[in-house]
């Protein structure tokens, strides 16, 4: 099977650096967790993933950016706090690389639809509660 060049997904954040590089590895990141079986299989196909990391309920996928992705909350542009929890529609970008003589394959994420935010402030909020 060929693997896609892009993967839609739903996906919790956590340890969201949407808006300002990561002060650890000075690039946008995001761990994604609660991935959709179909989006887990898709990623064990080509390899990223290993099947311990495919049985692991926990697991996270950590994707990684070197320039802000665009984030939005009901079609507009959001520049606000996100915290753990928070549930989106992620779309990750799959490529070929080759490093150290080994091809591979890396994900990155190229864009973050919001569909329920959380935040310490305001606890939940979902898409229908905010009024713009």
């Amino acid at each position: 099977m060929k693997i896609p060049s892009q993967i839609k997904t739903k996906a919790k954040l956590r340890y969201a650096w949407l808006h300002e590089p990561c002060r650890l590895t000075h690039r946008y990141q995001v761990d994604l967790y609660d991935l959709p079986e179909e989006t887990k299989k898709i990623l064990l196909m080509s390899e990223f993933i290993k099947d311990e990391q495919y049985e692991d309920p926990d697991y996270k996928l950590v994707v990684k950016r070197n320039s802000p992705a665009p984030v939005t909350l009901n079609n507009q542009d959001f520049k606000g706090m996100v915290d753990n929890g928070t549930e989106a529609i992620v779309t990750i970008q799959t490529m070929l690389k080759s490093f150290k003589n080994k091809e591979m394959f890396v994900c990155t994420f190229t864009n973050v639809k919001i569909t329920n935010l959380i935040t310490q402030v305001q606890g939940n909020i979902s898409d229908d509660e905010i009024n713009w």
